[in-house]
């Protein structure tokens, strides 16, 4: 008796382990994920966050745990195809060499603060369509 069996060919797998994507597929890949967070918001997260008067903000949560914990576990599917254990190594690229710490801050402090002047310059603009 064979100690490891193998198994039907997956294509769908073996397309998305590719090294390149078509570009079709990559956008799609792409995209997808933002596509589905806000259909989730818009058909889950935002009727339960009004029946039950939570802030809207909740209802993102909501949405993006329902959108991208399957993701993530396909993710992992696709890297226990690849490697034989859940792991990314093989799925996503760039997960060898860990960025640098200072490279990592000099990216990350930026976006905060942009984040912060946006949300600020924003706010009339957010209070004008709750209203």
């Amino acid at each position: 008796m064979p100690a490891f069996v193998d198994t039907q060919p997956n294509r769908l797998a073996d397309r998305l382990l590719s090294d390149r994507h078509p570009v079709p597929l990559s956008v799609l890949l792409h995209l997808a994920p933002g596509a589905l967070i806000v259909a989730a918001y818009l058909l889950i997260g935002e009727p339960l966050v009004d029946a039950i008067d939570y802030p809207h903000f909740a209802g993102w949560a909501i949405a993006l745990c329902t959108v991208l914990l399957p993701i993530l576990a396909g993710l992992l599917w696709l890297g226990y195809r690849r490697n034989g254990r859940l792991a990314l190594r093989g799925v996503l690229h760039y997960t060898r060499r860990p960025v640098p710490r200072g490279t990592l801050v000099a990216m990350v402090v930026p976006l905060i603060l942009w984040m912060i002047t946006l949300g600020y310059a924003l706010a009339p603009v957010n209070t004008f369509f709750l209203d």
